[in-house]
């Protein structure tokens, strides 16, 4: 079995997140449609052996990793807010160090590279330490889009049939591109 990435970008807004379990009910749809009921129950009995036909990770931003769950010790936080204040310094701007901080411990994603970087010691503070500079991937936000229900006999609107949904949306700029990683 092998290792794979997918992209996917996206070309409108979202009615839910992407997940795995959505990716994978897609693929299921996709090969009944293309390949029959046969060919779909073939897939499916694959995941009751050793060696399921495609295991598929939650899409990601590209270029990014889900932030680790490692412990940072309050010393480890405030020497993070020291190295937050001297590179600052060191560019001449101000900055407020406690909002940083406490952006870089709430922050969800890290950067592939700086992950790699630290496979042999991977830590909170030094992971921190290395996301002062870099740039935060793009996100979606949520927003409530409003909907008429029509009736398709008279090509109409009914009346008091305005309803709202949660969609999922970027707020400008190019799409965004989510990685998949895959083994198959």
């Amino acid at each position: 079995m092998n290792y794979y990435k997918m992209q996917i970008e996206l070309e409108s807004g979202l009615g839910t997140l992407l997940a795995a379990d959505t990716l994978f009910g897609h693929l299921c749809w996709s090969i009944l449609y293309r390949d029959g009921e046969d060919s779909l129950s073939e897939f499916l009995a694959s995941y009751k052996s050793e060696n399921p036909a495609v295991v598929l990770s939650d899409p990601f931003p590209e270029g990014f990793l889900p932030m680790p769950f490692l412990p940072l010790t309050i010393g480890q936080r405030d020497n993070l807010r020291e190295v937050i204040e001297a590179k600052s310094r060191k560019a001449r701007n101000s900055t407020d160090a406690n909002g940083i901080a406490k952006k870089l411990v709430k922050s969800c994603w890290v950067n592939k590279d700086v992950v790699f970087k630290n496979t042999t010691k991977l830590t909170a503070f030094g992971l921190f330490e290395q996301m002062i500079d870099a740039q935060a991937p793009q996100t979606l936000k949520q927003k409530l889009v409003a909907h008429n229900a029509i009736n398709r006999f008279s090509s109409t609107v009914e009346e008091g049939s305005l309803f709202f949904t949660q969609e999922y949306f970027v707020d400008s700029g190019e799409p965004p591109i989510f990685d998949v990683y895959l083994y198959s």
